[in-house]
């Protein structure tokens, strides 16, 4: 994919060396950046739907049901890999993908990478936290300064939900959406569509 002129004159500066330090620093980043596939981010609270909605999205079952994960991170690779860093900082690598078996070992974070076109474009993490408000909102501060697209997911947007969504930047809210992701389940006798109503109202003014 062939970049924009004004990316492209951009590249040419930074390769000749022709601009000034910070400025080639600052330029080499924005061209890093732009040139990123973008990482979307989810989040909620736990039993929320973010693993459901993350296989969604991959495509394919990558996480079990009724299997204790954190954070996992989901990239573009030729080949398929997992990298689990363990709760001591150490790192295992495999060539396969057993999400299952990695919960064997309490890592804290889990890398994967497969060859599916989709992460050539945009990287997806689901944020894991223990369920506590504290460790809530230091997943949410966390991971908030490594997304450019928010997908909140929830049943009902609590009070709770509403207090750590009001911590994520502007920035940040602008390019996100809320995700109610137990509609199915809910009573058809009117209780389904006043809910929807009500997130709508909501969202239309934090998502």
């Amino acid at each position: 994919m062939s970049m924009a002129p004004e990316l492209e004159q951009l590249d040419k500066l930074l390769s000749a060396g022709q601009l000034p330090k910070d400025a080639a620093q600052m330029g080499a980043r924005l061209l890093q950046r732009i040139n990123s596939p973008v990482r979307v981010a989810i989040f909620g609270l736990p039993q929320s739907g973010k693993s459901s909605l993350l296989n969604f999205l991959a495509g394919e079952q990558l996480v079990p049901d009724n299997v204790s994960i954190p954070t996992i991170e989901l990239l573009w690779g030729e080949k398929e890999s997992m990298a689990l860093t363990l709760q001591d900082g150490t790192t295992q690598n495999s060539d396969t993908i057993a999400l299952a078996k990695a919960a064997d070992h309490n890592p804290g974070f889990v890398t994967i990478k497969m060859p599916a076109p989709i992460l050539k474009s945009i990287s997806f993490m689901e944020v894991v936290s223990d369920g506590s408000v504290d460790d809530l909102t230091a997943s949410l501060d966390w991971a908030t300064r490594r997304t450019d697209l928010a997908l909140w997911c929830t049943r009902e947007f609590s009070t709770i939900e509403q207090n750590l969504w009001s911590r994520v930047p502007d920035t940040i809210k602008g390019h996100s959406f809320l995700v109610l992701t137990n509609a199915d389940s809910m009573s058809p006798d009117g209780i389904q569509s006043d809910k929807v109503s009500e997130l709508q109202s909501i969202a239309a003014n934090e998502f």
